[in-house]
């Protein structure tokens, strides 16, 4: 499958997938989040995954008065020296950076697993469209992944490259326990405070949907391209701010989906009141590494589809399972907007009502905005 500079995923390519169930009239938008949330679990049930004991997770404590004494439990190494959480509203936040604001307790793990099930389906069910095959053959390769999470992909790249040594980043102790192959590894460390790592050390770099947790981009891709080895291969895969509808104007959006384009206007007003970047994926990153030393730098749309709205296969086993995600993403952000744009928590429920309304709606064609941005470190 041949990608271009600037071109959208050529969806006619990619390889068949296992069906789905078909919701001829869209999700339901009745009810609150955590019945949407069932009534989801229910109609697209995943063989062999639990959603309600997923036991192969670290739970971080309620709410520590001190930092970890010890990390054994985890199975890491840290660089990191507070290695606390903090509780607020009922949600778990970890407490290493304060750029980082969203949970980092069971239910965010949960978000994120389907949210790298839907990326992996929009690609063909596969883990990445940059070439990693073409820098991870031979001995002694490293892979590092920036802000890991679960440690889901981090995990699936050392299952499909068993040759290769890969290191998950992350500020939170949060990767699974279970099912790690040995060359798999897992490190709590704020990559935005820099990368811990020697000159040339990694044959591949990945960081994914870190937006959040990053107010300069320019450092970040800077200390990735140093710690990659010259040839090796620099990949971000990364959002803008505002979630839209594909080729649809804005005004045009609000008639067809008023909660939803209200609920991403506060979201980008309040990840930009933070200081972080709203267009860091399709505009930032890419201009930024084509000041770097590099060569073949590539850039690639793929947007998220936040239900199955589509009649394409690709887009809608992708939407049905980003679905998941997207119930989820009202709560994830709750604090985050109130804080930046000074709602009450009514008036939030407001706005997050409104959101979940719209999930389902007839024409609301509603996708999160995903860019793909590669290139290889200068020989």
């Amino acid at each position: 499958m041949a990608f271009h500079s600037d071109d959208e995923m050529d969806l006619d390519e990619h390889a068949e997938w296992d069906s789905f169930p078909n919701v001829e009239a869209g999700p339901s938008r009745s009810g609150t989040s955590e019945n949407m949330v069932q009534a989801y679990q229910t109609q697209y049930p995943w063989e062999g995954r639990d959603f309600d004991n997923l036991q192969s997770y670290v739970y971080p404590p309620r709410r520590p008065t001190t930092p970890s004494s010890s990390i054994s439990e985890f199975s890491l190494h840290s660089s990191v020296e507070m290695r606390v959480f903090r509780e607020d509203n009922g949600r778990i936040y970890q407490a290493n950076n304060d750029d980082y604001v969203l949970p980092a307790d069971q239910a965010e793990m949960n978000r994120l697993e389907y949210q790298h099930y839907g990326l992996k389906a929009r690609q063909g069910d596969k883990n990445y469209l940059a070439p990693f095959p073409m820098v991870l053959q031979g001995d002694d390769k490293r892979l590092l992944d920036i802000g890991t999470g679960t440690g889901i992909w981090a995990i699936e790249m050392a299952l499909e490259f068993p040759h290769v040594e890969v290191l998950g980043m992350d500020l939170a102790p949060v990767q699974r326990t279970e099912g790690v192959p040995d060359n798999c590894h897992f490190q709590v460390d704020d990559a935005a405070l820099g990368l811990p790592f020697s000159d040339g050390y990694f044959d591949a770099v990945h960081a994914r949907l870190v937006i959040i947790g990053i107010r300069n981009w320019k450092s970040l891709i800077q200390e990735v391209i140093r710690v990659t080895k010259p040839g090796g291969l620099v990949v971000f895969v990364e959002m803008d701010a505002l979630l839209t509808m594909d080729g649809i104007p804005r005004d045009e959006q609000r008639i067809r989906a008023p909660g939803f384009t209200k609920f991403s206007d506060y979201l980008e007003r309040a990840i930009g009141t933070r200081g972080l970047d709203v267009i860091a994926g399709g505009t930032t990153i890419p201009r930024l590494l084509s000041q770097q030393p590099i060569l073949g730098q590539n850039r690639c749309y793929a947007s998220l589809p936040m239900w199955p709205w589509s009649n394409d296969p690709i887009l809608r086993k992708t939407g049905e399972i980003i679905y998941g995600d997207s119930l989820e993403i009202p709560e994830t952000c709750r604090l985050m907007i109130v804080d930046a744009c000074g709602l009450s928590m009514q008036e939030y429920d407001n706005l997050k009502d409104g959101f979940l309304g719209d999930l389902g709606r007839p024409g609301a064609e509603m996708t999160i905005p995903i860019w793909h941005n590669w290139a290889f470190k200068s020989l």
